[in-house]
């Protein structure tokens, strides 16, 4: 019944540190796995229909309540950017609230997991809306399990194609971590 654990090199009080534990059931912990669960602030962002996608996740401001966290500061809380610390397989996913305003026929909300930039809505890929009513509450959510070199980043896009409504980062949560 004993445990598999595996240390790094003296930190400097001269004592190993712990960075992987398998225990006797097989259960493998990893406490300092890169990773990030981050929320914004008090932000309320109106959204115009400007068809075009922009980041959203720079809204995404802080790590701390509500179970956030950023082992290994990857995700940068000014940019809303992750960026790969090494190769892997990494799941990302995002949960957002959304409010119209006001829609036009064939009007709606877009939401995608951009990596490196890219606007391919490969990744985490949500649409919604048309036609909805004044007011009207609208949640989004999506993930996507993706291959990322280091250096590759991550970013939360989207936005409001025909009408006006508003995005609430406090509401919202965008999150990552490395697989394998």
């Amino acid at each position: 019944g004993g445990n598999l654990v595996f240390r790094t090199a003296a930190d400097g009080a001269g004592s190993p540190v712990e960075k992987m534990r398998i225990d006797s059931d097989g259960n493998v912990t990893s406490p300092y796995t890169t990773g990030f669960q981050v929320t914004g602030t008090s932000d309320v962002v109106a959204q115009s229909s400007t068809g075009s996608q922009t980041i959203l996740s720079d809204k995404f401001n802080t790590a701390g309540g509500g179970g956030g966290h950023n082992i290994g500061n990857d995700y940068n809380t000014s940019t809303g950017i992750y960026t790969a610390p090494v190769d892997g397989r990494y799941l990302f996913g995002y949960n957002l609230r959304w409010e119209t305003g006001d829609f036009v026929m064939s009007s709606y909300i877009r939401t995608y997991i951009s990596i490196n930039n890219g606007n391919d809505f490969q990744s985490g890929h949500q649409i919604a809306g048309s036609n909805e009513a004044f007011a009207n509450f609208m949640p989004m959510s999506g993930s996507a399990i993706v291959n990322l070199s280091a250096g590759d980043t991550v970013r939360l896009k989207g936005g409001m194609n025909g009408g006006t409504g508003k995005f609430y980062a406090s509401e919202s949560s965008f999150y990552g971590i490395l697989l394998s």
